[in-house]
């Protein structure tokens, strides 16, 4: 699989991913709401952000460990 095709299913990934923590997000709103301002919905707000951060760092981490793993296929297939 080319640098490209990989980029681009890490990041299909990660948009599939935020779509659930969005719409999980979305539910903590109207629980909000309902609860009337209950703290543990307020943490569980707090921990979607947090893991809304991870998986964009996970897919930048991810994007660069491809690109420097291509990066280091093609310096030692030139040398060989």
């Amino acid at each position: 699989m080319n640098e490209l095709r990989e980029t681009e299913v890490l990041i299909l990934d990660a948009l599939k991913r935020m779509g659930t923590l969005e719409k999980e997000y979305k539910l903590l709103k109207t629980d909000l709401t309902e609860s009337g301002n209950d703290k543990r919905v307020i943490h569980a707000m707090i921990d979607n952000f947090w893991n809304r951060i991870h998986v964009l760092k996970s897919v930048l981490e991810n994007i660069e460990t491809t690109k420097n793993l291509k990066q280091n296929n093609n310096e030692t297939s030139i040398t060989l």
